[in-house]
């Protein structure tokens, strides 16, 4: 590819990163934090079923005042649960739940992890359960 062929490509990456303004590095308390927290190797790791099942000040406590790894596992993204302010359900609340669960994780200083689990809400039969996830993955090769 000659120099010309190129400069298009090259523009079109640098260009919006330069309109964004100059890079800033994180302030003097966020360094000592990550500093503080290298000589710290505990983890811990909270598990729990859906987004709004996890304690915030318990994270925070761990990540910001112990300066321990700390990270939120949820199970699901919360598609099943009921939305008492909007409209949104199933994978649009999923959408929601999800974002509202790392911008918690930016204020209490945890890591956020989930599953590929699908919350489908309150399950009141196993053919119910069966329908969504299917035979073999509920029970795999155990019963057939």
């Amino acid at each position: 590819m000659s120099a010309i062929k190129f400069i298009p490509v090259l523009l079109a990456f640098v260009l919006p990163a330069l309109a964004q303004g100059p890079l800033r590095g994180p302030g003097a308390a966020e360094l000592r934090h990550r500093i503080d927290a290298l000589r710290n190797t505990g983890r811990v790791l909270m598990i729990a079923a859906h987004p709004d099942d996890e304690n915030t000040a318990f994270l925070a406590s761990c990540a910001q005042g112990l300066k321990l790894r700390t990270a939120y596992l949820s199970l699901t993204r919360g598609e099943g649960g009921q939305n008492l302010i909007g409209s949104e359900q199933g994978a649009a609340l999923g959408v929601i739940r999800t974002q509202e669960l790392l911008a918690a994780r930016r204020i209490d200083g945890a890591e956020q992890f989930f599953t590929r689990a699908i919350d489908f809400g309150f399950s009141k039969t196993a053919e119910e359960t069966l329908a969504v996830w299917g035979r073999k993955r509920c029970w795999g090769t155990w019963f057939r």
